[in-house]
């Protein structure tokens, strides 16, 4: 399953004009249904902010913005299918749109003198676990290498077994540097459980895109493109007439507006009803091009 946005969702760095503690901002993708998990993580995350006397994290700009699915047959018996979901430019009409949340998120950078903390490496059974904090490649690279080897200490190199580990950038430099948990403190002047909050939030962060992957990838729809239910209004009404909210009310049936949405699955499960559909479709394209020049 991939994601993809006109501009990458790059984190930016927002110095402020003084002080320790900077900001900085990424972009994250939430299904509407998942909100209300995400609120409730920030919430978490934001109490062990204001332990370590750290600005909280911040849904600058949430904007209800639309993807398109696309999916492709792929594998060499075609036995798979690979779903994408990309950012509608502005003006354009999906055939499968999808609504998300695009949340911007302002969050502290954990930092001190010339050093910040990039990443943070966690020692888990058969390996180690990578968190990433920002999206630079130079620092990805140097998170992921620290992960590939038993976590040290390049501060005190007391060899011995870590738990975990973060890998710091001198930001004049560039220079990267891998410290233990217990070094942090006395190589950066950081708390341990500062950096360790900047760590969780990167995890929020990826919790959330791994939920909005289960979700992309299910194939499911959230939304329907006018054209396409504006042509299936006028199939069911050609072949079932129309049937409106009252009737519906009265008769216990389901309205035409509900079936059109439902159609789709009703059109996979018959196989004589898809080829109706199917042959008679340039009629109701004509009819929904027609209401829309109408309207």
């Amino acid at each position: 399953m991939e994601i993809t946005d006109l501009d990458p969702p790059l984190v930016v760095a927002q110095p402020e004009p003084s002080g320790p503690v900077h900001t900085e901002s990424s972009y994250v993708v939430v299904e509407p249904g998942q909100m209300p998990e995400f609120v409730k993580r920030l919430d978490r995350l934001n109490k062990k902010a204001k332990k370590f006397g750290l600005p909280p994290v911040e849904v600058v700009s949430n904007q209800r913005t639309v993807y398109e699915r696309r999916s492709e047959v792929i594998g060499r018996d075609g036995d798979r299918v690979l779903n994408t979901l990309s950012r509608v430019p502005e003006g354009a009409t999906p055939k499968e749109p999808v609504i998300m949340h695009r949340l911007l998120l302002s969050y502290p950078e954990v930092r001190l003198g010339n050093w910040q903390v990039v990443g943070r490496v966690e020692a888990v059974d058969g390996g180690n676990l990578m968190f990433a904090v920002t999206q630079n490649a130079q620092d990805i690279d140097a998170v992921r290498h620290a992960a590939a080897h038993p976590i040290d200490c390049e501060h005190c190199k007391v060899n011995r077994k870590r738990k975990e580990g973060y890998v710091l950038r001198d930001v004049a430099s560039g220079e990267h540097k891998r410290v233990g948990g217990t070094c942090l403190e006395d190589f950066t002047g950081i708390d341990p459980g500062a950096a360790l909050f900047l760590a969780k939030m990167s995890e929020v962060v990826r919790l959330s895109e791994d939920d909005m992957l289960d979700y992309a990838g299910s194939g499911r729809s959230n939304a329907i493109g006018t054209r396409d239910y504006l042509i299936r209004v006028a199939y069911l009404v050609a072949n079932n007439g129309f049937i409106g909210a009252q009737r519906a009310r009265d008769e216990m049936l389901m309205a035409t507006y509900d079936q059109a949405l439902d159609l789709g699955e009703a059109l996979l499960k018959s196989r004589a009803e898809m080829e109706r559909f199917v042959s008679s479709k340039g009629v109701h394209e004509a009819t929904a091009d027609a209401v829309r020049e109408w309207y």
